[in-house]
């Protein structure tokens, strides 16, 4: 079974369902026992979990602290059409457009939940990213004892019980600390912190054997082209998640809500002289300019906490210097500088993974 063409697949690279490691083994068989790890997919999939969880509660609340401040603000513009209804209809509906005024401005304004949500889900994806990174940077970090490993026998059993350590210890010096973790990263504006592993002594050959070239073709293909790929479906344009999409969408409806009130204003002006649009002297043309107004307002409200300009920007940015560093590993000529670019591709990841970090820390709600 093929599958949906169109459906994107993510954290494919980490070989967390079988048959990504299936394919793994299939196309780097050496390498496979390395590639697969599943204590790390284990670790990932929990705080990937969670991450999920609290991103949807911060949507929730920022949407309901934007609609509810919406809504009251439509209705009051619409006073003029309210007033005129007969009975305690308008009483109640005064009273229901107050309380969910005071009620957005709540949620908006103090938004202790919110924020919890959000210091979680920033934790959480600060987790999924550095173990992604962990994951990778072995291969550029730990190169003698990757090679060491892709021959298999008590070379392997010592990396893979290697391993173990080398994560126990990267999780205890996360796990119960990622607030301090991730102020930390915030505040790291030299970038020095991107490394977790340290670089093990090696001299590389004037030119790759078959297993160091089998550790290149599979960082090239589940770093640079993994990672382009990504920041290519985040410009792309199919779902309102996407920052290019939300952006062109937020445009459109401040465009047209100001033409709205550009055109009503100008036929108000033409109404003046006698006998002409006299239909535009009506209530309801009055309150359509202010609803237009305050839909222009609350486009702008939700462009402030997206952010998407931003996002946009940073996405091109990565996927520009990704493409860059994809273009340099192809042509670099010995070992030793394709294991240099690989040292620095991990550092433009981080960056990347602050930049993300920053932009949302920084948002009032998220989408």
């Amino acid at each position: 079974m093929v599958g949906n063409l169109n459906e994107q697949k993510f954290n494919d690279d980490l070989m967390i369902e079988s048959r990504d490691q299936e394919l793994a083994r299939q196309g780097f068989p050496r390498l496979a026992p390395i590639l697969i790890f599943p204590d790390l997919t284990s670790m990932f999939c929990c705080f990937e979990k969670d991450a999920n969880k609290s991103k949807r509660a911060c949507r929730s609340i920022g949407m309901i602290a934007v609609s509810l401040g919406g809504l009251a603000l439509l209705g009051a513009a619409a006073a003029p059409l309210i007033e005129r209804l007969e009975g305690p209809l308008p009483e109640v509906i005064g009273i229901t457009l107050a309380i969910l005024g005071v009620a957005g401005v709540c949620v908006g304004t103090f938004g202790i939940f919110f924020a919890r949500s959000k210091s979680e889900w920033l934790c959480a994806r600060l987790m999924t990213e550095r173990l992604r990174q962990f994951h990778f940077q072995t291969l550029a970090f730990r190169v003698p004892s990757v090679l060491a490993a892709m021959r298999g026998g008590e070379d392997l059993e010592e990396y893979v019980h290697r391993r173990k350590e080398w994560l126990a210890k990267f999780e205890l010096n996360y796990r119960g600390h990622l607030f301090g973790g991730l102020n930390q990263v915030l505040d790291d504006e030299s970038e020095e912190r991107f490394a977790i592993h340290t670089t093990e002594n090696y001299s590389p050959p004037s030119q790759a054997d078959s297993d160091l070239q089998t550790i290149f073709e599979a960082y090239r293909l589940f770093r640079y082209e993994h990672q382009i790929g990504y920041a290519s479906v985040k410009l792309g344009e199919e779902s309102t998640s996407q920052p290019r999409r939300q952006k062109s969408l937020l445009n459109a409806v401040s465009w047209i809500s100001i033409l709205v009130v550009f055109v009503l204003h100008l036929l108000a002006a033409l109404s003046m002289r006698p006998g002409w649009l006299e239909f535009v002297k009506n209530a309801w043309v009055h309150v359509i300019v202010l609803w237009a107004a305050i839909t222009a307002l609350a486009a702008r409200a939700f462009e402030e906490g997206l952010q998407p300009a931003r996002e946009v920007a940073r996405y091109s940015g990565y996927r520009a210097a990704m493409i860059a560093l994809e273009r340099s590993f192809d042509q670099a000529q010995t070992p030793a500088e394709k294991l240099q670019l690989m040292k620095i591709t991990e550092r433009v990841i981080y960056q990347e993974m602050r930049g993300f970090l920053t932009t949302n820390h920084e948002a009032r709600f998220v989408l």
